[in-house]
């Protein structure tokens, strides 16, 4: 205070009327007795009134030091003078300036709403009784929003408090008496609207519009701390005087505003009359509200380590067979949640040799909640029910239970737990897993996922047992926990993986090249097939509709295991009846007439051993050697010898055909046998003594000679560059290796090709 009335005092003469104001003004707050001695307007005169001719030397005075010099402020709060630093800026005209640019964007209940005071009021008796955390919104309209509203319900229901406490703002004296009037009317009545009315009229509107402006100012004020200091005296003023307005609403002790309730007024002397009332509002709207003694998750909104400890209850509580406590132990989070939630109020019992979900507690308010989410799923047939309609009557004031969303998915669970057999939950349109996270999913966004409940009879469980036994080797034990169908259609699809390419896309059975067996059934089984290709299937819809759909039947029957067990044989063997087929074509092209029942061992060694050994020992233009030396190393495993054939001719594998390789392979090992054959009938002296030909003779690691014999072919570019290429490494070499290693190069390359 010293400093500051020092550098105001330096403003102004030593012996002006201004200094000895400004001073008085100073030992004031340093006294600090404002109760006694305030440093009002009426003060100072009564001070200085003797000193001068005419009092209006001291108003004019004040006004100078007020205004033109705006080292002294009077605040409008409280009347009361305060010495500030000026920046040299008019804050006033600031103010107005910057007021006039936005008016039309300034409004007087969203000033109100969004100050920092307490927007919320809370039913504490109720709280404290129900170990709940309710609330009511303290909202601010103005007498046009109030007049405009035709239906309160529609009103506030976007609001997420359970009831609102409007304190409206009138825009004259008269309009108080029309609200009055409007409000005792009975048609604003709602059970969970309170009403405030001022006593008499305030116009707050520029003390609301110059704090908002004041605190924009105040906001782009770059390096310049005089000036911002300047602006927070004006906020903190500003600050107060609309905290009064705000008081004399919510403060009944101010007596300031009048309460109305269904069209009654009520007679308030205290704010905690007002919390009273509230209690008795959320007693006669929830009546059905369970008392779930742990505040951490008896909330609308959780932290992720809230959630996280709740997943684990949900793990537990899904589980087929039930552990002790849900397997949970120690002191942490999640225990706590166990006991409030579960054994606390009855539902989960450790008997002596299990654990149960008891679905009728004792305590009468929960019994009905978990009726309630009961009779959901029962009733959620197969058109299926969504999950907003059980969230909206749990959730919703006007159901009368107002859970809180944090608990559902447990009380969710522990139905679930006696249901999850016979349900399928679906995101819109695809099924997903019963998981801990499903649960949490569905409790962020309900409207997003809907639940069916298959009608479960004897049938239906032999269908499911006789298909667990069918795919019995792809079944995950693990998986049975999601629900009594959904782990089938997994293990078909680890089935249908399982498969090899060529059984995938079969679209007709290969009987042989001259063959012409037709299965009728097989467009039944590839439509079966196909739809196990869908990246993600519905397990229900797939099990209980599709296939009979597939099949063609028009009602449920166990007897449809027959068609998929036909089906499933049908694939797994497609490979083996496709060697089975590829063995006969084989035989007939290169078995000799009239010898039917050879094996195709025999029949291949016949053929081999029927060329010349010039034919076996020579290099073809297609490579057709390799498959001469296939032949001639044949044993008596006639499928793996069909297996390599098939990859030596085409360079695919039997698992990756289709109709197309198989054309190609029986048109390709025609043509082979008719080149071999041709070379074969050649004349000797054409085969050994010509000129168009290479004969290569080399001892094998078995002491054995070895000869080769191939066709001279023309080069072509590449092959060219290749000569060059060699010939250049050669002669760059020179006498770094000797001829003869040069020699053991390239003859070893040759031994590699032959």
């Amino acid at each position: 205070m010293y400093k500051l009335t020092s550098k105001v005092l330096d403003k102004l003469d030593a012996k002006s009327l201004g200094a000895k104001i400004i001073k008085t003004i100073a030992l004031i707050y340093l006294i600090e007795q404002f109760e006694k001695l305030p440093p009002i307007y009426d003060r100072i005169i009564d001070t200085f009134k003797d000193n001068v001719d005419d009092i209006s030397e001291i108003e004019k005075t004040l006004e100078y030091l007020i205004d033109k010099e705006c080292i002294v402020y009077l605040k409008r709060s409280n009347g009361y003078l305060k010495i500030k630093d000026s920046s040299g800026v008019d804050i006033q005209s600031e103010i107005e300036n910057a007021i006039e640019k936005t008016r039309n964007t300034l409004s007087v209940k969203k000033i109100l709403n969004d100050s920092s005071y307490d927007s919320y009021m809370y039913p504490t008796a109720y709280n404290d009784e129900m170990e709940i955390t309710r609330y009511f919104d303290f909202s601010f309209i103005d007498s046009t929003e109030f007049f405009a509203v035709e239906n309160w319900e529609r009103k506030i229901e976007d609001s997420k408090a359970d009831g609102v406490i409007f304190a409206i703002i009138p825009q004259s004296e008269q309009e108080i008496s029309k609200i009055k009037k409007a409000i005792t009317s009975g048609r604003c009545n709602h059970d969970r609207i309170l009403f405030i009315i001022p006593m008499k009229y305030t116009d707050i509107e520029k003390m609301c519009f110059e704090y908002s402006v004041v605190k924009m100012l105040k906001h782009n004020v770059v390096d310049d701390d005089l000036l911002a200091d300047e602006y927070e005296i004006f906020i903190e003023d500003l600050e107060e005087v609309i905290g009064s307005f705000i008081f004399s609403y919510a403060r009944p002790e101010t007596g300031g505003a009048e309460y109305y309730y269904n069209g009654k007024k009520l007679n308030f002397r205290r704010k905690a009359q007002i919390s009273a009332k509230l209690s008795d509002i959320c007693y006669q709207t929830y009546p059905y509200t369970p008392v779930i003694n742990n505040e951490s998750i008896n909330k609308d909104i959780l932290p992720t380590v809230a959630i996280n400890s709740r997943s684990k209850l949900l793990a537990g509580l899904l589980e087929n067979e039930l552990d002790i406590n849900l397997g949970l132990t120690g002191t942490g989070q999640d225990v706590s949640f166990m006991r409030s939630t579960l054994v606390q109020t009855g539902i989960l019992q450790n008997e002596t040799d299990k654990t149960v979900i008891n679905l009728s507690p004792a305590d009468e308010n929960m019994r009905v909640v978990l009726s309630v989410i009961n009779e959901f799923l029962g009733g959620a047939n197969s058109r299926g029910r969504n999950f907003k309609e059980l969230y909206d009557t749990l959730t919703l004031p006007q159901n009368g239970y107002g859970i809180k969303k944090g608990v559902i998915p447990i009380y969710i669970a522990a139905v679930l737990h006696h249901h999850k057999k016979y349900i399928v939950i679906k995101n819109r349109t695809d099924e997903v897993k019963i998981t801990p996270d499903l649960l949490n999913s569905i409790n962020e966004s309900p409207q997003t996922y809907t639940v069916f409940m298959e009608n479960w009879n004897e049938e239906k469980s032999q269908y499911i047992e006789a298909l667990a036994a069918l795919f019995a080797d792809y079944v995950s034990e693990k998986e049975k926990d999601y629900n009594t169908f959904s782990y089938i259609v997994l293990a078909m699809s680890r089935w249908y993986m399982s498969l090899p390419k060529y059984a995938k896309e079969l679209k007709e059975i290969y009987s042989g090249k001259d063959g012409s067996k037709k299965d009728k059934a097989i467009a039944h089984h590839i439509k079966f097939l196909g739809g196990l290709k869908q990246p993600s299937i519905n397990a229900r819809e797939f099990l209980f509709d599709k296939l009979f759909e597939i099949y063609k039947f028009s009602g449920f029957t166990v007897s449809i295991v027959d068609n998929i067990k036909s089906a499933k044989e049908l694939f797994d063997g497609a490979k083996t009846e496709l060697i089975k087929a590829l063995i006969s074509d084989v035989k007939g092209i290169f078995g000799a007439n009239g010898k039917r029942g050879a094996t195709l061992t025999s029949v291949i060694r016949d053929w081999y051993e029927g060329l010349k050994p010039t034919t076996t020992n020579h290099l073809f233009s297609n490579n057709e050697e390799k498959v001469l030396q296939l032949m001639a190393s044949i044993g008596n495993d006639e499928k793996t010898f069909m297996e390599r054939l098939a990859k030596t001719v085409t360079g695919l594998r039997l698992d990756d055909w289709d109709k197309k390789n198989i054309e190609d392979f029986i048109a390709c090992l025609e043509q082979l046998k008719k080149t071999v054959i041709d070379f074969d009938t050649k004349t000797v002296k054409k085969a050994v003594g010509g000129t168009d030909m290479y004969k290569l003779s080399f001892v094998n690691e078995s002491g054995a000679e070895v000869v080769k014999t191939f066709e001279k072919t023309e080069y072509s570019d590449r092959a060219k560059l290749l000569l060059n290429a060699i010939t250049t490494e050669l002669e760059e070499m020179g006498q770094s290796i000797t001829e003869q290693e040069k020699r053991q190069v390239l003859m070893e390359l040759l031994e590699k090709m032959c």
